[in-house]
């Protein structure tokens, strides 16, 4: 498992936590990442076909905009290498092994009003390959939960398109967000999903065998000043995005 990890009583003292435990849950051994300049939290975690580990997140510093965090280890927990500052990334969502041996990164680029969509591919050893943001369907604060390669060595990933209006006085309004691409990051497909929902959040989606996409997420109908009632959200979606 992988989290953040408080350093000191202070709340600006933060770095990157990875925990690995028996099937019983002891505790096995327990590694901290710290930075001199930059705070730091992993958000995702993937164990990689070598038996290492991979660990996606941000850093930054007290006063300013978050920045992309990546780390690598090996199956002890021993750090290979770290990438910061990755183009188009302050934070990373995701991460998916590629069938080459690299990894496909899902994150958030932030802007000082909005916050849009980014992927990066990578290689094994942590190079950049491409990096491409612009997935957007919202207005301001766009999302990204998951994202897996597909069968046509593209990807299909899910999350939260911001159709909020930004006036103060109006509520908070996502639509569930899906998106394919090509195995460049180019959009094929851009696709979003109400179900007569407030708010909508895809949270994980997968492939089919049949070549389809299944995608899993959250839908807020009924909202109260008391309360906020969620419901399971399943969508079946055909290889051009069209709901069955």
């Amino acid at each position: 498992m992988a989290g953040l990890y408080n350093s000191s009583s202070s709340s600006q003292d933060r770095n990157v936590l990875l925990l690995k435990t028996d099937g019983d849950g002891n505790l096995i051994w327990e590694k901290h990442f710290g930075h001199p300049i930059y705070q730091s939290a992993a958000n995702c975690l993937q164990r990689t076909s070598d038996g290492g580990y991979i660990i996606g997140g941000y850093g930054h510093l007290h006063t300013s905009n978050a920045t992309s965090c990546l780390l690598k280890t090996d199956s002890e927990g021993n750090m290979l290498w770290e990438k910061e500052d990755i183009p188009n990334l302050n934070s990373t969502h995701f991460i998916d092994e590629t069938s080459d041996g690299g990894f496909i990164l899902a994150g958030t680029n932030s802007a000082p009003t909005n916050r849009r969509i980014s992927l990066v591919k990578i290689t094994a050893d942590g190079v950049v390959e491409w990096s491409k943001t612009g997935y957007d369907n919202g207005n301001f604060y766009d999302d990204v939960a998951c994202i897996r390669q597909t069968s046509d060595n593209g990807y299909i990933l899910c999350g939260a398109a911001d159709k909020s209006t930004g006036i103060p006085s109006d509520p908070v309004k996502k639509d569930v967000l899906v998106i394919k691409t090509d195995a460049s990051g180019n959009t094929i497909w851009n696709k979003t999903f109400t179900n007569l929902a407030g708010i909508g959040v895809g949270k994980a989606v997968q492939e089919t065998t049949e070549g389809e996409y299944i995608i899993v997420g959250s839908l807020l109908i009924e909202m109260s000043p008391f309360y906020h009632d969620y419901d399971i959200y399943l969508l079946k979606l055909d290889a051009n995005g069209n709901p069955e």
